[in-house]
């Protein structure tokens, strides 16, 4: 093995359990190929006419998806069905998204991981109100 093809192994070796979870991922054409040509699976959600998501990586050698599902902030009702003031708690839709995947080990049927990524909400008068207390200080 030359010295540089023995890099690329101790690379590998050293990256062969890491698991790249994202947010705010754009510029899938150019991401994409990158995470397949290093033998990760990958698995992208994104809000509705999002221009950005979220992204779990994994190893393909070593996981395989079992499960996977998108959970849409928007369409969350915030109170009990039946109830009275049953219904979303919007202000307005912020197209936020959990992407939550279980990943299965390769040949153990019965470990793995529940792993999940999320655009969290968050308001712009929120952070100038923070702004404005920590500048009063």
């Amino acid at each position: 093995m030359s010295s540089s093809e023995n890099s690329r192994a101790k690379k590998r070796a050293t990256h062969a359990h890491m698991h790249p979870i994202l947010q705010e991922v754009d510029r899938l054409e150019k991401l994409i190929p990158v995470l397949e040509e290093a033998g990760y699976g990958h698995v992208y959600a994104a809000g509705p006419r999002k221009k950005h998501g979220c992204l779990i990586g994994f190893r393909k050698d070593s996981l395989v998806i079992r499960d996977q599902f998108v959970l849409h902030y928007d369409d969350i009702d915030a109170r009990a069905d039946g109830t009275e003031s049953s219904g979303k708690a919007l202000s307005f839709r912020t197209r936020n998204i959990a992407n939550v995947v279980a990943l299965e080990k390769v040949g153990q049927s019965n470990e793995g991981y529940v792993v999940a990524t999320t655009h969290l909400f968050w308001h712009p008068s929120s952070v100038k109100k923070t702004r404005s207390k920590r500048s009063a200080k």
